[in-house]
């Protein structure tokens, strides 16, 4: 054969292997690249969580090492030394800084591989976990024992009365202008004076039961409710004859409610003045 013959063999051979062997090479770099980014990412996961013992991306992270680094001995032996101080039973003192120290050695045998160039020192003593990260693990355990250790029975849970105090019905009178409690008024039905004026009770009776409520007097105007869900309005007067108090009070029951005096629920609102021997019997 002679060498116009090889020349044009070798350009067949070529036009037909030059393309696939372009592909095969591009393969094999994109493939190294993905190998790369991959342990790149593993790597940069475990560098910002290396003072975060606790965060779900390093445990990720450390069960992707054996994978993406695969065949690299001096990476897989510093894996090695590191899942299995954690997985020993029990926390003996110096753990954490056991963990670190093993931890640290991992790094800088993956930054070896990726051609990263960091001292073991600065990977030790590098890193930022804000303390009040660290609080907040702490204290999200605590209540998550707590409240096993309830929901389980092992511990009561405390619980004690307590009653915001009412609001103030009217604002309170100005210094010095608060007059002495009337001598008229039962002192069985009366309770203690208070900057907002008096309170009293009422008790009532009928054919479907009784029941109870309470009226503030202040400054002429009357005020109150009962349990039944009936609301008083009107006003008093002082009346210097009898040194007793003279009541004009209107009673409203809202539709629902149910008087005792008959026991059936009311389908419309009712109101009502209330008559004068309500007031004697206050």
């Amino acid at each position: 054969m002679d060498s116009a013959s090889i020349l044009g063999v070798a350009i067949v051979i070529a036009t037909f292997t030059g393309p696939l062997s372009a592909v095969v090479v591009t393969r094999r770099i994109d493939n190294r690249r993905l190998i790369r980014e991959r342990r790149l990412a593993v790597f940069r996961s475990l560098m910002a969580t290396r003072r975060a013992t606790l965060s779900q991306e390093q445990v990720t992270a450390l069960n992707m090492v054996e994978i993406e680094f695969y065949g690299i001995r001096s990476v897989q032996d510093a894996h090695r030394e590191v899942m299995a101080h954690i997985n020993a039973r029990g926390a003996p003192d110096g753990w954490n800084e056991r963990h670190r120290a093993l931890l640290t050695r991992l790094l800088s045998e993956m930054a070896r591989v990726l051609g990263h160039n960091l001292q073991q020192l600065d990977v030790l003593k590098g890193g930022y976990y804000p303390q009040g990260f660290l609080d907040l693990d702490i204290e999200q355990q605590a209540v998550r024992r707590a409240l096993i250790e309830v929901l389980s029975g092992r511990r009561p849970l405390a619980v004690s009365p307590a009653a915001p105090a009412p609001p103030a019905p009217f604002p309170p009178p100005p210094p010095g202008a608060a007059p002495a409690p009337p001598d008229g008024i039962s002192a069985a039905a009366k309770l203690p004076f208070t900057d907002n004026g008096w309170l009293f009770s009422i008790t009532f009776t009928g054919a479907a039961g009784s029941g109870f409520g309470m009226l503030v007097l202040h400054r002429g105007v009357i005020a109150g409710a009962d349990i039944a869900g009936a609301t008083y309005d009107g006003s008093y007067t002082e009346n210097s004859a009898t040194q007793a108090l003279d009541f004009q009070i209107t009673m409203n029951v809202p539709a629902g409610a149910t008087p005792v005096q008959t026991g059936i629920a009311l389908t419309e609102r009712l109101a009502c003045q209330l008559p004068d021997p309500f007031r004697k019997t206050i």
